[in-house]
């Protein structure tokens, strides 16, 4: 029996098209995960053959740990994952402009849950806080945490708010836990998802991964249908952690991908460096932490027609 692509993903909105592709096939076992962090550690200890993870999160938090380059390849690219700020009450009451009227010198600063340090939502975040906020918020503060945690860090208080694919922070809103801030927008920070999975099982099922891209396109057009996207909207809630309605997954879909056109696609290593390249503009990762030409050569799927 050839290996099972085993592969972790965030219960959410961009997981869909894939979950729908690999129902029924005995080469996929696709497996929720309720953090992209936690599909990270799987990965690096074999308990997951592939993950679909952010762009920036798969590179930095995967490919540039200890012994990795080289074990990994990028089979597809998905398209860039909707994302949504959820404040808590209290939160979105202070990121609203003060009225003239009522202008106090006292600021205070909010304190966000991001997945790493290298987390696009971080600078998703900033840019929001520049442009909406303004000069009536300090400049917030993060904590490292899974996203799970993030949940209930806004349950608790403990947390303002969090950057998170869609439909978490509408779910969070249904169930009364944070408000969706409206004026957020990713802007040039949109996370791009990717699949990351073992170099050898690519080559080892090179004819799924090919036909892939095609698979997928078909997939989209058909989860137009709202009858059709609620039947995996389902598979998807009865799957476990974090809950999302097939409800909330719906309503989701018709503002985050109505009108929208895919671009799921298989990368060459020259794709690969220059997005590798843009990373590094985006992300301060300091000098010397990869070659773009070299990781995008190594990171190409060398058996698959770009």
């Amino acid at each position: 029996m050839p290996p099972i692509l085993s592969t972790g993903f965030v219960p959410s909105l961009e997981a869909m098209p894939l979950l729908a592709h690999t129902k029924g096939n005995e080469a996929w076992r696709m497996l929720p995960c309720p953090s992209y962090g936690r599909i990270i550690r799987q990965l690096l200890t074999g308990e997951l053959a592939a993950g679909l993870l952010p762009w920036e999160l798969g590179i930095t938090e995967l490919v540039n740990k200890p012994a990795q380059k080289g074990v990994w390849s990028v089979p597809m690219v998905l398209h860039a994952c909707p994302t949504e700020l959820v404040l808590t009450s209290k939160a979105a009451k202070l990121a609203q402009p003060p009225k003239a009227a009522n202008k106090k010198g006292e600021t205070k600063r909010l304190v966000f849950g991001i997945e790493g340090r290298c987390s696009l939502t971080r600078y998703q975040i900033l840019t929001w806080q520049l442009h909406v906020a303004k000069k009536h918020l300090d400049p917030p503060a993060f904590k490292v945490l899974p996203m799970e945690l993030m949940r209930k860090g806004l349950e608790a208080g403990t947390l303002d708010g969090m950057v998170a694919p869609t439909p978490w922070g509408m779910q969070a809103q249904v169930e009364g836990n944070g408000k969706l801030d409206p004026r957020f927008e990713p802007g040039k920070y949109a996370q791009q998802l990717v699949i990351f999975c073992r170099r050898e099982l690519v080559a080892e099922h090179e004819e799924e991964f090919a036909l892939l891209p095609l698979a997928l396109a078909g997939m989209h057009k058909r989860l137009e249908d709202d009858a059709e996207f609620l039947k995996v909207a389902d598979q998807m809630a009865r799957m476990g952690a974090p809950r999302c309605d097939a409800s909330v997954l719906l309503q989701a879909a018709k503002r985050h991908l109505a009108g929208v056109e895919q671009k799921d696609f298989q990368p060459d290593k020259e794709w690969l460096a220059t997005e590798l390249q843009l990373l590094a503009e985006r992300v301060p990762l300091g000098e010397g932490v990869f070659n773009a030409e070299e990781l995008g050569a190594a990171l190409a799927p060398q058996c698959l027609a770009a």
